[in-house]
């Protein structure tokens, strides 16, 4: 199975929160999982907003982001182009996205289309999901 994880889903990987369980069930059961370099940013700002309002400790915060980057290493990222990023505006336009959740989506499908296989879609948003399932990604 080929894996597209969004910054919600990859998320999961690290607290314990619904569906994270899931999560790590097809992630143990890809051959390959895939991200959009923004996935990166995304985690970070999370992981820090996180320990801004009190949910983590910093030993914890330091902890979380050094098994984040020995995963990030591992992780396979499409990088943002500008024709990704016309895909993007155009899939946000269509689906009623917000920005970052069309970059997710424009890379999924653009890796669909470079490999011609299923793309195994996860996400924690069901808007970006039902999208996703539109555009013929498996969700």
């Amino acid at each position: 199975m080929i894996l597209y994880l969004d910054t919600s889903s990859l998320a999961k990987l690290y607290f314990e929160e619904e569906d994270s369980g899931l999560i790590q069930r097809h992630v143990r059961n890809s051959q390959i999982i895939f991200s959009s370099v923004i996935t990166y940013p995304e985690f970070y700002s999370a992981l820090s907003r996180r320990k801004r309002e009190g949910a983590l400790k910093t030993n914890d915060y330091k902890k979380t982001l050094s098994i984040f980057e020995q995963d990030w290493i591992k992780i396979s990222k499409i990088p943002v182009t500008l024709e990704l990023a016309a895909s993007a505006g155009h899939l946000s336009d269509k689906h009623r996205l917000r920005g970052m959740d069309a970059v997710h989506l424009a890379s999924a499908c653009l890796l669909r289309d470079e490999l011609k296989e299923d793309i195994h879609f996860l996400s924690s948003d069901k808007k970006q999901l039902q999208a996703a399932s539109k555009e013929n990604l498996v969700v």
